[in-house]
């Protein structure tokens, strides 16, 4: 049986893709991700609101983080991970845990380098973040 792809339909990023975007790239992949299926599938509104949402939970995310024991933080990447799977499977995917044949997706090549982006931004965030809060007088723990 041949497998068909619409050319009509853009690629999406698939639950597995975004589980593992998130996982090693951190918050900042999911919300890539996630927001740019919602480009492909034409929502628009859609996509504003989960990159609205989703940076301002990353930023969150990034003050609480720095501010606690490091080994709390990885924690958050896992949880993150699994969230960010869940909503595509449910918001891009029908629900369906594998997409449905003939569903068109990026390749892994593109997520892996959204993925290293995304990490490289998320470090220079932490660190950025972490230099600055002493600076002002915060102290960070450990």
């Amino acid at each position: 049986m041949e497998l068909t792809v619409d050319p009509a339909q853009p690629p999406l990023y698939s639950p597995r893709q975004v589980f593992w975007a998130g996982f090693c790239g951190g918050p900042f992949a999911l919300v890539y991700l996630l927001s740019r299926n919602f480009q492909s599938l034409g929502q628009a509104e859609e996509e504003r609101r989960y990159l609205l949402i989703g940076l301002a939970l990353s930023l969150i995310i990034l003050v609480v983080l720095v501010m606690v024991p490091a080994r709390l933080s990885t924690g958050v990447f896992i949880g993150g991970a699994f969230a960010g799977s869940t909503l595509a499977r449910q918001q891009h995917f029908g629900g369906e845990k594998v997409p449905p044949q003939g569903t068109p997706l990026h390749s892994n090549w593109r997520v892996f380098f959204n993925t290293l982006a995304s990490f490289a931004a998320w470090a220079a965030a932490v660190v950025s973040l972490m230099l600055l809060l002493p600076a002002v007088g915060v102290r960070l723990p450990g």
